[in-house]
């Protein structure tokens, strides 16, 4: 499996890019994060 990850700050800016390899059979993943509210769009961009 190869998970590739792009990282954004609230405005866009790329702050992590990364490839990883791994055997799918060996692996899980599982992410559990809040996002804060200043990474929400604003009410009237919506």
């Amino acid at each position: 499996m190869e998970l590739h990850r792009t990282t954004y700050t609230a405005d866009g800016a790329v702050v992590e890019f990364a490839i990883g390899v791994h055997a799918a059979s060996r692996f899980a993943w599982e992410w559990d994060f809040k996002v804060p509210d200043s990474a929400q769009k604003p009410k009237d961009d919506q």
